[in-house]
């Protein structure tokens, strides 16, 4: 996690093309989401712009030391593009250490919403 104070580097931290985008995805760490943890929120929807943000927990895999739970929250901002695609306009990522009793209760069979996912989706 990088704290920034001082705007500037702000602008070297942002990705901007598809080949940026794709290497900074593939440095991160391998996680295993709590899928009974996701939750998806419609905040805004209109004829041009979709305002939605998906919440849940995850835990970094293949480490050698304890195990962190953290919390997400992903917002997204998108418009309609040219030929029926879709621009985002936005994307905002925040995460948060969970507490120990979130951590416990993170990963444990809840209610199901449907069929299990499969390995691979998983």
């Amino acid at each position: 996690m990088k704290k920034q104070k001082d705007p500037v580097p702000w602008t070297q931290l942002l990705k901007r093309t598809k080949g940026e985008i794709v290497a900074f995805l593939r440095a991160l760490p391998p996680t295993q989401h709590d899928l009974n943890s996701i939750v998806v929120d419609m905040g805004i929807q209109t004829e041009n712009m979709i305002y939605f943000s998906v919440n849940g927990k995850f835990k970094e895999v293949g480490r050698m030391c304890e195990v962190r739970v953290c919390t997400f929250t992903r917002t997204f901002v998108l418009t309609a593009g040219r030929n029926s695609s879709i621009r985002i306009l936005n994307d905002q990522l925040t995460v948060t250490d969970v507490s120990h009793k979130e951590t416990q209760s993170a990963f444990s069979p809840g209610p199901s919403f449907g069929p299990a996912p499969s390995q691979e989706q998983q």
